[in-house]
Protein backbone atom coordinates (compact mmCIF):
# COMPACT_ATOMS: atom_id res chain seq x y z
CA UNK A 1 0.00 0.00 0.00
CA UNK A 2 1.42 3.37 -1.02
CA UNK A 3 1.29 6.21 1.45
CA UNK A 4 1.54 9.94 0.68
CA UNK A 5 5.07 10.15 2.10
CA UNK A 6 6.35 7.50 -0.36
CA UNK A 7 6.50 10.04 -3.19
CA UNK A 8 8.96 12.10 -1.13
CA UNK A 9 11.24 9.20 -0.12
CA UNK A 10 14.35 10.32 -2.02
CA UNK A 11 14.12 13.89 -0.76
CA UNK A 12 13.64 12.70 2.81
CA UNK A 13 16.52 10.24 2.57
CA UNK A 14 18.87 12.93 1.23
CA UNK A 15 17.80 15.37 3.95
CA UNK A 16 18.37 12.81 6.70
CA UNK A 17 21.90 12.04 5.54
CA UNK A 18 22.89 15.64 4.76
CA UNK A 19 21.58 17.45 7.84
CA UNK A 20 21.88 17.03 11.58
CA UNK A 21 18.21 17.77 12.23
CA UNK A 22 15.27 17.10 9.92
CA UNK A 23 11.65 17.90 10.75
CA UNK A 24 9.02 16.04 8.78
CA UNK A 25 5.50 17.37 8.90
CA UNK A 26 2.49 15.68 7.39
CA UNK A 27 -1.09 14.66 7.93
CA UNK A 28 -1.98 11.81 10.26
CA UNK A 29 -1.60 8.52 8.42
CA UNK A 30 0.75 9.82 5.72
CA UNK A 31 3.58 7.47 6.76
CA UNK A 32 5.86 9.61 8.94
CA UNK A 33 6.15 7.05 11.73
CA UNK A 34 6.11 3.91 9.60
CA UNK A 35 7.94 4.69 6.37
CA UNK A 36 10.66 7.14 7.47
CA UNK A 37 12.22 4.61 9.90
CA UNK A 38 12.19 2.02 7.10
CA UNK A 39 14.05 4.46 4.84
CA UNK A 40 16.73 4.90 7.47
CA UNK A 41 17.04 1.15 8.12
CA UNK A 42 17.38 0.45 4.41
CA UNK A 43 20.05 3.13 4.01
CA UNK A 44 22.24 2.14 6.95
CA UNK A 45 22.39 -1.52 7.99
CA UNK A 46 24.31 -0.62 11.16
CA UNK A 47 21.89 1.92 12.61
CA UNK A 48 19.45 1.39 15.43
CA UNK A 49 16.31 3.51 15.76
CA UNK A 50 13.89 4.39 18.51
CA UNK A 51 10.55 5.92 17.52
CA UNK A 52 8.51 7.46 20.31
CA UNK A 53 4.73 7.33 20.38
CA UNK A 54 2.36 8.98 22.85
CA UNK A 55 0.19 5.89 23.40
CA UNK A 56 0.75 2.16 23.93
CA UNK A 57 -1.67 1.14 21.18
CA UNK A 58 0.11 3.38 18.66
CA UNK A 59 3.52 1.89 19.50
CA UNK A 60 2.27 -1.70 19.22
CA UNK A 61 0.23 -1.08 16.07
CA UNK A 62 3.12 0.65 14.31
CA UNK A 63 5.57 -2.08 15.29
CA UNK A 64 3.22 -4.74 13.90
CA UNK A 65 2.62 -2.77 10.72
CA UNK A 66 6.30 -2.13 9.99
CA UNK A 67 7.32 -5.71 10.80
CA UNK A 68 4.59 -6.90 8.44
CA UNK A 69 5.71 -4.52 5.69
CA UNK A 70 9.22 -5.93 6.05
CA UNK A 71 7.82 -9.47 5.93
CA UNK A 72 9.25 -10.36 9.32
CA UNK A 73 7.81 -11.53 12.62
CA UNK A 74 7.30 -8.90 15.29
CA UNK A 75 10.27 -8.76 17.65
CA UNK A 76 12.98 -9.56 15.11
CA UNK A 77 14.14 -6.40 13.28
CA UNK A 78 11.17 -4.40 14.54
CA UNK A 79 9.78 -4.46 18.06
CA UNK A 80 8.33 -2.36 20.85
CA UNK A 81 9.02 -1.44 24.48
CA UNK A 82 6.19 -0.04 26.54
CA UNK A 83 6.09 0.16 30.33
CA UNK A 84 7.31 -3.33 31.14
CA UNK A 85 5.96 -4.99 27.98
CA UNK A 86 8.92 -5.75 25.72
CA UNK A 87 8.76 -7.42 22.33
CA UNK A 88 12.34 -7.10 21.11
CA UNK A 89 15.34 -9.36 20.50
CA UNK A 90 19.09 -8.84 20.21
CA UNK A 91 18.47 -8.41 16.45
CA UNK A 92 15.96 -5.58 16.92
CA UNK A 93 17.09 -2.43 15.12
CA UNK A 94 13.85 -0.44 15.25
CA UNK A 95 11.94 -0.10 18.51
CA UNK A 96 8.67 1.76 18.95
CA UNK A 97 8.39 3.05 22.52
CA UNK A 98 5.98 5.15 24.55
CA UNK A 99 6.95 8.56 25.85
Amino acid sequence: ERLPIDSHARIIQAAIWNRRVVCIQGETGCGKSSRVPQLVLASDPKCNLVVTQPRRIAAITLARRVAGELGEPLGLTVGYRISGDVCCSPQTRLAFVTT
